[in-house]
């Protein structure tokens, strides 16, 4: 017998993301790469910050860090017995708007001089910054600090945050190290820093529905029970500050800019600039949030089910800050996410890929604050400043809409409800997608067919007729191999039944 010897086929190469997330880590002591990873992100943040916001100089180094000085003076007034929320900041007029026990968390600011906390701040946002590339499998040593660099100085939301000193960066860091696996074993409850997250500021309460509807129902558990501890700890020791902090956010009081300013990125901001400040138009826009919010859930609860975990995560976190009654250019930090995780998606469609692309890149750019008149001038804007401002909500409100027809198109929305709650194991192992996927032609492609187990029951194959299992009388005895002939008869391999209207296989393997 001959055997015609294999055909040579075209010459695949991996796609430049992969073969540079599949590069080994240097070999170094994982606290020096660290410090190598972190050092060259807070020497340019330490540079740059006094440029960010008006006000700040270079030498001597004093940045105008204008939302950590009202995290400050809260703290003072909380160690003094006054009331957190009576806080203004002297030269804007800011106050302090995140619930009480943010204050407890962030209550260590009472110690240590202003300059040791500014610096402190940037190296805790310069941490956070290469953590969640980490996270985002992006190769350690020089790439990662390069590409943080590059996040720092070019995407406007990261940079504002690091000018404000704001908590943005430390809030996203703590949802993605509970989210996307990392290069190191768990020390502490997945969830539970979801709920610290949510406790200091309310909108990654979201992420309590994300793992709930991926089947991490533990993980839900953990963050809900970190959240209700830390949010009862604090009206046991701020009972005053609570029940106001409740009263005036039940009221649409945010203590903080008008709503309807063009920085206001979200749902109310968008209704509020088309009629007014006042009660229906807020509550309008809470709800049209809270339900498009919802809908991204569901959304990215597909995509981590089909493996797409980071994009996900950056899809809800866009969702917060839709919902959300203000959310500021710098709260849209969750767009890096969205845009390394399109960039290295391979199962989603393209059109859902640079939608996300585009998504980030709006962000990153922020011509909101770049093309538009000074703040103030919202009601006299002409059509393509209004299309201008109210592009982000819009667009990612109908980005997240067309998701979802197509994902109830596929078949994807109408499973049962119970399915959604049920648990997953696999739901948090690093996915393993293959180097060459096929080209995918929906937005949800179907999920990879589970591995067999032994629990699992065989499928039952038709008999095969009797001139295929007993030769006729006269033939030669078939052929077989001494592994054939030495197998008992209970475990000798039999061939397969084909369907005869299905064609026989052409190429043995998937369409590249």
């Amino acid at each position: 017998m001959t055997f015609a010897p294999p055909v040579a086929g075209p010459v695949q190469r991996r796609p430049l993301w992969r073969r540079l997330t599949d590069r080994p880590a240097p070999r170094l002591h994982p606290k020096v790469l660290g410090l190598l990873e972190i050092g060259p992100v807070f020497v340019v943040a330490v540079v740059l910050a006094p440029f960010v916001i008006e006000g700040g100089s270079l030498s001597p180094w004093n940045p105008n860090f204008c939302d950590l000085l009202v995290y400050r003076l809260a703290v003072d007034d909380l160690w003094a017995g006054r009331d957190i929320y009576d806080t203004v900041s002297p030269v804007y007029g800011l106050k302090f708007i995140y619930p009480p026990a943010a204050a407890l968390v962030m209550a260590p600011l009472r110690f240590g001089t202003e300059l040791v906390w500014e610096l402190v701040w940037t190296w805790l946002n310069a941490w956070a910054m290469v953590v969640v590339l980490r996270r985002c499998r992006v190769p350690r040593g020089a790439v990662l600090s390069i590409l943080a660099v590059i996040a720092v100085m070019a995407f406007e939301p990261i940079r504002t945050t690091i000018g404000y000193g704001q908590v943005n960066l430390l809030l996203m860091a703590l949802v993605v190290v509970d989210l996307l696996p990392g290069d190191r074993p768990r020390r502490l409850p997945r969830g539970l820093l979801i709920g610290l997250a949510a406790a200091i500021k309310l909108t990654p309460l979201l992420f309590v529905v994300l793992l709930v509807l991926i089947g991490a129902r533990r993980a839900a558990a953990w963050a809900t029970g970190a959240f209700a501890g830390l949010s009862l700890l604090a009206a046991a020791i701020l009972p005053s500050e609570t029940i106001r902090f409740v009263s005036q956010f039940g009221h649409g009081d945010f203590s903080t800019g008008a709503s309807w300013l063009a920085s206001n990125q979200s749902w109310t901001g968008w209704l509020t600039r088309l009629g007014s400040d006042s009660g229906p138009w807020l509550l309008a826009g809470l709800l049209v949030g809270l339900a498009v919010a919802g809908l991204a859930t569901v959304v990215a609860a597909l995509w981590w089910r089909q493996g797409e975990r980071l994009c996900a995560v950056g899809l809800v976190g866009l969702a917060t800050c839709l919902a959300s009654p203000l959310s500021w250019s710098h709260h849209h930090v969750w767009g890096l996410l969205a845009l390394v995780g399109a960039a290295t998606a391979p199962r989603l469609a393209r059109w859902v890929k640079a939608g996300l692309i585009a998504w980030g890149l709006w962000l990153a750019l922020c011509p909101t604050l770049s093309l538009l008149p000074p703040p103030g001038g919202e009601p006299y804007y002409n059509g393509v400043e209004q299309v201008i401002v109210n592009l982000v909500p819009a667009g990612g409100s109908a980005l997240i809409l067309a998701c979802a027809i197509t994902a109830w198109r596929d078949g994807r929305l109408s499973r049962p409800w119970r399915s959604w709650l049920s648990p997953e194991p696999s739901a948090f192992p690093p996915p393993a997608p293959s180097a060459f996927p096929p080209p995918m032609s929906s937005a949800f492609p179907p999920p990879a067919p589970a591995a067999f187990s032994e629990s699992a029951s065989p499928v039952a194959q038709p008999p095969l007729p009797t001139a295929l299992v007993e030769p006729p009388p006269g033939a030669a005895e078939p052929l077989s191999s001494a592994a054939d002939t030495s197998a008992p008869a209970a475990v000798r391999p039999q061939p397969h039944s084909r369907p005869a209207d299905r064609p026989p296989s052409r190429g043995g393997g998937h369409r590249l």
